[in-house]
Formats: structure tokens, C-alpha cells, sequence
């Protein structure tokens, strides 16, 4: 079974997605920013939509 580890430990892969992110950057697919985030007053944490009990998208 494969391993993609970004860090220190395998500089290959690290360095193949750091070279990714900085061409994506470059060329305008990828910025960063804010954006609005699901929080639960409950959790005291942002959460995911599935994540919820109540509101919307709730299955």
C-alpha cells in the first residue's frame, strides 16, 4: 500500500505537492480567504452540514 506523507519524511512527494499548490497559486485556481463556515454553539467548533441535528440540508 502506497504512503503520501507531505513532510520531512518523504521530500519527493512533498516537494511534488508544494511545486502543485505553487503553479495552481500562479495561475489563479487557488486562493486564499475567507469563507463562511457551519458552527455549533454545542460543540463550541465549526462543523460540516451532515454533522447537524437540526436546519438545513438535515436528512
Amino acid at each position: 500500500r502506497r504512503s503520501f506523507v507531505t513532510t520531512d519524511i518523504n521530500p519527493f512527494y512533498d516537494s511534488f505537492v508544494r511545486w502543485q499548490f505553487h503553479h495552481l497559486k500562479e495561475g489563479g485556481k487557488i486562493q486564499f480567504g475567507k469563507r463562511y463556515t457551519i458552527y455549533s454553539p454545542k460543540d463550541d467548533q465549526p462543523c460540516m452540514d451532515h454533522d447537524r441535528s437540526s436546519g438545513e440540508g438535515v436528512a
